[in-house]
This record gives structure tokens, sequence and C-alpha cells, in this order.
């Protein structure tokens, strides 16, 4: 077993700090990154569903639903008679 004494001097030595920092700042820069990218695609998403929304909405005002409905009132009159 080795001494902690011969273990610090080999990690000094190693610069096992220095790098250990680099990988966890990687680690993080990478996890930040990975977020923004994901609420970029989410924020692409919630746009395109309320852009879909809208539209819905928009297609179907008053004219569009009477249309609708007597659409509807003639093919009852047609197979009812």
């Amino acid at each position: 077993m080795q001494s902690p004494k011969k273990t610090q001097s080999i990690f000094k030595k190693a610069d096992a700090l220095a790098k250990y920092c680099l990988v966890i700042d990687k680690y993080w820069d990478d996890t930040v990154e990975g977020v923004k990218k994901t609420r970029q695609a989410m924020d692409k998403v919630a746009e395109e569903q309320a852009h879909t929304f809208n539209r819905m909405l928009d297609s179907n005002n008053d004219e569009c639903f009477n249309r609708q409905l007597k659409q509807l009132h003639d093919l009852m009159l047609l197979f009812l008679g």
C-alpha cells in the first residue's frame, strides 16, 4: 500500500487536480449547452403549437361554423328526409 504522501506526489506530478477541474468544467459547459438546445427545441414546438391553435381558431369563426352547420343540416335532410 502506498503512503498518502507518495499518492499526493503522484497526483501533483500528473497535475490531476487541474485535469479534474477541466473535466468538470467541460461537463458543466456541455450541460448548459444541452439545456439551451432543449429549451430552444421546446420553444420552437410551443410556437408551432400556438400557430396551429391560432389557425384552428381562425378557421372556426362564425361564418365557417354556420357553413358547417348548414352542411350538417343538408345531410340530415338528405338522409332523414
